[in-house]
């Protein structure tokens, strides 16, 4: 059966029941009864918001509102590494934004946003990549006391 695969998309597929290939966009060839188009993943960039709390290293509650864009580099690590994609990304955005904030005083942080964010931006990336995505970019909106 002649399968078509969009520009921007990438499909992986399952012979047997366990992955066999990655198709990029084309027209491919995926043979009935043995193999199956099991995942269908988007390559263009995504975007997460993010509205958290966290600690101060001076002991001060942190209101962080941020926004990220992340995109799948390799679908096969996307498809099986981890169980929600999505909530894997911004969780992973979480605590590293967490992370940050608790190794830094109050003062520190109102002064260092785009410290914050490259940071976080490097931290996260290098998590993300272990289920195959890259992070593109952290931006963060608002710094306030909580």
């Amino acid at each position: 059966m002649l399968t078509r695969v969009p520009d921007d998309m990438a499909y992986v597929v399952e012979r047997l029941g366990r992955y066999h290939r990655t198709l990029a966009s084309g027209t491919h060839f995926v043979t009935p009864l043995f193999e199956r188009v099991a995942f269908r993943h988007s390559l263009l960039a995504k975007r997460g918001e993010l509205a958290d709390t966290g600690i101060s290293y001076d002991n001060l509650p942190v209101r962080i509102t941020s926004t990220f864009r992340w995109r799948i580099v390799d679908p096969r690590k996307a498809s099986y590494d981890v169980a929600d994609l999505t909530e894997y990304i911004t969780g992973v955005v979480r605590s590293r934004q967490r992370e940050w904030l608790g190794r830094h005083a109050w003062k520190d942080i109102r002064e260092t946003t785009r410290q914050l964010e490259a940071d976080v931006a490097r931290a996260a990336g290098e998590d993300a990549a272990r289920a195959g995505v890259e992070i593109e970019e952290v931006s963060v909106g608002r710094v306030e006391r909580a």
